[in-house]
């Protein structure tokens, strides 16, 4: 079996889409028969671990152009033309609409038609169409979680039959860090204060930062003991990152709310070691990596309770409604200070962690690759 991924979006910087793609590619390596032969398709350069792979069966292919948009819509279907794979999978963005045959298409959410308006101009013209156009071309169409699934099939239902949740899961080796002088080295890199919340993710309106920083302003007016404990917000700026730092001057809050920009794995898992609670008030995901991440590293989590969130967590976290601050100062006060609530919530988190597996996703992502060449 021939298998061709396009991996290009490894070239920009992780955000849950690229950090599946990277993890997707791994897992598959390990699950790939002497007579397959697997293509991954690459942009800018061939990261460090690719280049480490030593199976035979396995050829790196380095796109010429550094272009996304030239990539997608010229360079991989000439590739395709001259490597003929039986199976061509797009775990991150939509195929070019010069591909139209033997497509694997991995659909994270269904954002762009529950939520059109979180989305920008690029996703509303290029995106929004071209995944429309892949739903109904593709083989199969991979997604993350059941809420994703229903969501997805509920605004195409001509193509729920070839839906399939596979899930999602993180590296092994991310846990918590319990390394001191480590621990202290991040804490300095990024300015980190002894008490904090943590927030992760791409600072885009679904993440729903202006209601969290609205509602952590309320929390801190309450008592002066408050602002002892800040907040740290973490991911890439994206569209509509402007309307956030708005906020925050206009509540005063420089000095309590901390912005970390990116921050790689390797140091994310010292920030979710360090803070004392992990806060994510997003009103839609497909799935939530951060929930995932925050428990490996034992962080008692406070999510919304929308969406595929519920299902991630479980019995793990405090739920809040995103729509209602009062809602989370309530869950923030009965939190902040018990040590008991605290501990018992980094047990489950671990315990919950454990229910999430690349290896069992990859075995079921390669068992719909044979089924589908072998039709």
């Amino acid at each position: 079996m021939k298998i061709m991924i396009d991996a290009t979006s490894l070239a920009r910087t992780k955000t849950g889409i690229e950090v599946y793609t990277e993890n997707l590619v791994s897992a598959l390596i390990d699950k790939l028969k002497n007579q397959d032969t697997l293509y991954i398709l690459l942009r800018k350069e061939v990261p460090e671990w690719i280049t480490e792979i030593t199976k035979d069966n396995i050829f790196p292919v380095l796109s010429p152009v550094n272009s996304q948009i030239l990539c997608e819509q010229l360079w991989i279907p000439l590739i395709k033309l001259k490597y003929k794979p039986d199976i061509i999978h797009f775990p991150a963005f939509p195929p070019s609409i010069f591909i139209k045959h033997d497509i694997f298409f991995t659909m994270h959410d269904a954002t762009m038609w529950k939520f059109p308006e979180t989305l920008s101009y690029k996703n509303k013209l290029y995106m929004k169409p071209l995944s429309k156009i892949a739903l109904n071309r593709a083989k199969k169409v991979l997604t993350v979680s059941q809420t994703s699934l229903d969501e997805i099939s509920k605004a195409f239902p001509q193509v729920s039959h070839k839906i399939i949740n596979t899930g999602i899961s993180i590296k092994n080796d991310f846990h918590k860090v319990t390394d001191r002088e480590r621990l202290n080295e991040v804490k300095a890199t990024y300015h980190l204060p002894d008490r904090f919340l943590l927030t992760v993710g791409s600072i885009e309106p679904r993440k729903n930062l202006p209601f969290l920083i609205e509602t952590y302003n309320q929390f801190l007016n309450d008592k002066e003991e408050n602002k002892k404990i800040k907040l740290v917000i973490t991911g890439r700026s994206a569209w509509g990152s402007k309307e956030i730092k708005n906020i925050i001057k206009q509540y005063s809050l420089e000095n309590q709310v901390i912005f970390t920009g990116y921050v790689p794995e390797k140091e994310l898992k010292s920030l979710y070691s360090l803070t004392e609670y992990f806060v994510f008030p997003s009103i839609y995901e497909g799935f939530g990596l951060p929930l995932l991440e925050a428990m490996a590293c034992e962080t008692p989590v406070i999510t919304s309770n929308v969406s595929s969130l519920p299902e991630v967590a479980g019995n793990a976290a405090k739920y809040f409604n995103p729509y209602d601050k009062q809602s989370l100062l309530e869950v923030l006060y009965e939190c902040i200070d018990n040590q008991n609530l605290s501990k018992d919530l980094s047990k489950k988190a671990l315990l919950r962690r454990g229910e999430f597996s690349w290896d069992l996703v990859a075995d079921k992502i390669y068992k719909n690759y044979q089924n589908s060449s072998s039709k």
